[in-house]
């Protein structure tokens, strides 16, 4: 079943389109037949203004439900946007915290004159452990991150739907239908949007955290872990203790970028597998969100469908009345 025959089924739409042929079309012709042309003629120009009229407040109410469509589909694609910045901002205090704290640590023991063996072993331990302490941070971070965007997504859904309420709200008590029918208002959404919101945040979320949990961030921690550490030259520092620090800072800025470089890449490599969950999710919630606006376009256009077809009987009519001046039958 496509999707506009979901709407005409679970909207009622369908009901309605068959009474608007049934009632004022199909049995016009067979009313003619009971009285005369002028009568008939005078009925149904008054139903056609009737059904003008309601269409085009159909119309008018459509086009509001557009815009604040529009307008939430933007919101959308702006925090969309956001998230990938913020994960991106993330990754720039992580690799930040990193090299920060890594040579701060490895300048107090090169002031205390280690040797160039000490130097290699203490880095690549206290490198391990900064690698650690990133990952912690980018965990706390990662998870701020996805809870604010589910606040800033319920908060874009919650706006839209409230919005909506208020305009068929207003067109429910401002519209009058001047025949023995009512369309039903009462539009529900086409499936659970709080379920879709629900996926769209389980998937994003879980290739962020698949990032900072111990098996993911190893990935990425032997990337860094695998680059070789240079020490430099080291002749002089045998004899020069003052030399042989500033080698040993010298190596470790060296080092300490290098392997930034490497982290931030990493990260930022993984960040991109975000980008198809959350577009994916993004797009099934805008597709629930419309339903209410597919509604109420399928009742504007069966209303111009009916409109159409009053005017072609009031002309068939009015020539039928033509042939026979007395009007009768």
């Amino acid at each position: 079943m496509g999707s506009a025959e979901i709407i005409l089924e679970e909207s009622n739409v369908k009901g309605f389109s068959d009474w608007l042929r049934a009632t004022l079309v199909d049995e016009a012709k067979s009313k003619i037949i009971k009285s005369n042309y002028r009568k008939i003629s005078v009925v149904i120009d008054h139903a056609q203004e009737n059904i003008s009229e309601i269409q085009k407040q159909f119309n008018s109410l459509e086009k509001k439900l557009k815009l604040n469509e529009k307008h939430t589909n933007r919101k959308f694609d702006e925090e969309s946007n956001t998230l990938i910045q913020n994960l991106d901002n993330e990754a720039i205090k992580i690799v930040g915290n990193f090299k920060n704290r890594l040579r701060k640590i490895m300048y107090a023991e090169i002031d205390k004159e280690i040797n160039q063996d000490s130097f290699k072993a203490i880095f690549v331990q206290e490198r391990d452990i900064a690698m650690e302490a990133s990952r912690e941070r980018f965990e706390g971070g990662m998870t701020a991150v996805s809870r604010e965007v589910e606040e800033e997504i319920n908060e874009i859904v919650s706006k839209n739907e409230r919005y909506t309420a208020e305009l068929l709200k207003s067109f429910e008590c401002s519209t009058e239908f001047d025949f023995d029918f009512e369309p039903i208002f009462n539009i529900k959404n086409s499936g659970n949007i709080t379920g879709t919101i629900s996926s769209l945040i389980i998937g994003v979320t879980g290739v962020i955290v698949s990032l900072s949990n111990p098996v993911g961030w190893v990935i990425i921690a032997l990337s860094v872990a695998g680059m070789i550490i240079s020490v430099g030259k080291n002749i002089l520092g045998f004899f020069n203790h003052g030399y042989r620090s500033s080698q040993q800072k010298k190596a470790t800025d060296e080092n300490i970028e290098k392997m930034a470089n490497q982290l931030s890449e990493s990260i930022r490599e993984n960040i991109k597998n975000v980008h198809d969950p959350l577009m994916e999710g993004v797009v099934k919630v805008k597709d629930k969100l419309s339903f209410k606006t597919k509604y109420v376009n399928g009742m504007n256009q069966l209303f111009q469908e009916a409109e159409r077809k009053l005017k072609i009987l009031s002309w068939e009519i009015e020539q039928e009345g033509m042939v026979r001046p007395n009007g009768n039958n």
